[in-house]
């Protein structure tokens, strides 16, 4: 294993241990996924990613290690999360924020307020006519025949 992927895969592990205790695999993963996005474009396998995730001592809550499936799920989430995060940055009083945390923090509603709600597009549809058929259907038919014979040998 090349030095620096091993430094970095030791990085990981050494942020999965907080102040409090054991942080969550998929919150660690957040701020390593370039990792795993760069080796998988060099056609590591999750197998080999996996093996050597517990070569470097990372293991789930339970003690277990890692499966491959585990470890593909939870970065095809991050993925994601990173994929529908806009990307812009912005100054604001000296504190650099991301476009994410600048929609994040104005669209939090304040105590007393109530969002407006959202217009909405409709559109008028009418139903469809229900026709009655001119005959009874062929079981209505059938059932009203045998009612008839039973009638008739009743006396009826």
């Amino acid at each position: 294993m090349n030095s620096d992927v091993r430094r970095r895969l030791k990085a990981l592990a050494d942020d999965l241990e907080g102040p409090l205790g054991r942080i969550p695999f998929d919150r660690v993963l957040r701020g390593h996924i370039d990792l795993f996005e760069g080796l998988r474009r060099e056609g590591c396998s999750w197998s080999q990613l996996a093996r050597a995730l517990a070569a470097v001592g990372v293991r789930r809550a339970d003690g277990g290690t890692i499966s491959s499936d585990h470890l593909r799920g939870a970065v095809s989430r991050q993925m994601k999360v990173n994929a529908s995060a806009p990307t812009g940055l912005s100054m604001e009083d000296g504190t650099l924020r991301t476009a994410a945390t600048e929609e994040k923090a104005s669209s939090g509603s304040r105590t007393g307020e109530t969002a407006a709600p959202r217009a909405r597009k409709t559109t008028a549809v009418k139903p469809a006519g229900v026709q009655k058929p001119d005959q009874p259907p062929a079981v209505s038919r059938s059932i009203q025949d045998k009612l008839s014979r039973v009638a008739k040998l009743r006396g009826g």
